[in-house]
C-alpha cells in the first residue's frame, strides 16, 4: 500500500542518499503529526496505523477523517503521558513532543524529526554531562541523518543548529564545549 501511496513519480525521486526505509518513516511520521494537527482543530477522529517491519517493504498508513467512521484500532486516543526530564523537561515519547515547565504554552513538536528526537533524548539523558561529539555524530548517522557529500561534522553542526533553533522557545540551547563535547544548557542562567 506504501508503494500505491508513493506513486510511480515520487518513488523515482527519492533522493539517492536516502534508503527507500527512511523515506517511507517520514512520510508515516509526517502522517501521524499532519493527524495531530487535525485533531486538535476538528473532532473528527484521524487514525494513522502503520505496519513496520524489518524484513518487508509494506507499510501501510491509513487515515481516517470521519467523525462517524468505525475506527480501525479499538484503542482510544491516548492522552499524553509526560516524562519529567532534565531542566524541566517535559518528553511525551509516544507522540515525541517536548514541553518545558513554566513555558506551558510552547511546545516542540518532534514527530516528524525522529532523528532530532533522538539527538534531544541523548543529550537530556546525560543531563549536564556533555556528550562526545563524535558519538552525537554516530548517533546521527545512525539515526538517518547521513549524506554522502558532507563529513559528520557539518552533519552533526546542522542538526545541533536546527534542534537549537526549535528549542529556544523553551529556553534551552545544546551548547558546543569546545574539545569536551555537548550538553544542554538553559539559556536563562547562561
Amino acid at each position: 500500500m506504501c508503494d500505491e501511496y508513493l506513486g510511480d513519480t515520487e518513488r523515482n525521486s527519492i533522493p539517492a542518499n536516502v534508503s527507500q526505509r527512511n523515506w517511507k518513516e517520514f512520510h508515516l511520521s509526517l502522517i501521524e503529526y499532519l493527524c495531530a494537527e487535525i485533531n486538535k482543530f476538528t473532532d473528527s477522529r484521524c487514525m494513522v496505523s502503520s505496519a513496520k517491519s524489518s524484513d518487508t517493504n509494506d507499510s501501510t498508513a491509513a487515515v481516517d477523517a470521519h467523525p462517524d467512521a468505525a475506527p480501525a484500532e479499538d484503542k482510544p486516543p491516548t492522552q499524553p503521558q509526560w516524562r519529567k526530564g532534565y531542566l524541566g523537561l517535559l518528553f511525551d515519547e509516544d507522540h515525541r513532543i517536548v514541553r518545558r515547565e513554566g513555558h506551558a504554552e510552547k511546545e516542540v513538536p518532534l514527530t516528524a524529526r525522529p532523528q532530532l528526537w533522538e539527538l534531544l533524548c541523548k543529550l537530556e539523558h546525560t543531563e549536564a554531562a556533555p556528550v562526545d561529539r563524535e558519538e552525537l555524530a554516530r548517533l546521527c548517522r545512525e539515526a538517518g541523518l547521513d549524506r554522502e557529500d558532507a563529513d559528520d561534522e557539518v552533519i552533526l553542526r546542522t542538526a545541533l543548529c536546527e534542534l537549537r533553533r526549535l528549542m529556544k522557545p523553551l529556553g534551552i540551547d545544546p551548547k558546543s564545549i569546545r574539545n569536551v563535547g555537548v550538553s544542554l544548557v538553559d539559556l536563562s542562567t547562561a
